[in-house]
């Protein structure tokens, strides 16, 4: 009976799949240290920023990472994160409780997920016109 797993060790394998990508990063992070290791303000501030500035991407990319895997097209990610946001701003300035904004904001986002699985489920509209359809309304309200 043949097994039906590989018979490379899992570390191996973890360090050939993700290994390229690893030491890309890993060259680009002392390409950065490198550049701008001359003056430490600038250094912290550009590594500052570069996380401030991808955290909303890694976020949708989850997002998107458990709805795909849950077998759902969501392409309205952007729209529910704008809403999301607009909402814990407008509820920020209306009360001035960051705790009550970040509770509308969330509600904003579970809300639009509803609003997506309703035209998608109740009124069988496909996936991708749903999302579309979130998207276009977030911009529409917030912009």
């Amino acid at each position: 009976m043949q097994s039906t797993y590989s018979s490379i060790p899992t570390w191996k394998y973890f360090l050939r799949r993700y290994g390229l990508l690893a030491g890309f990063g890993l060259f680009v992070l002392a390409l950065i240290l490198f550049f701008y290791s001359r003056d430490a303000d600038i250094t912290v501030a550009v590594l500052s920023a570069s996380v401030r500035h991808s955290t909303p991407l890694i976020l949708g990319a989850l997002c998107g990472l458990m709805n795909e895997r849950a077998g759902v097209i969501n392409i309205g990610i952007e729209g529910q994160m704008l809403m999301a946001a607009f909402m814990g701003y407008m509820v920020n300035v209306w009360t001035g409780n960051l705790y009550i904004a970040i509770l509308g904001g969330v509600l904003t986002g579970a809300v639009m997920g509803l609003f997506h699985a309703f035209m998608s489920v109740t009124l069988k509209l496909d996936q991708i016109i749903g999302g579309t359809v979130i998207n276009i309304l977030a911009l529409g309200l917030t912009g």
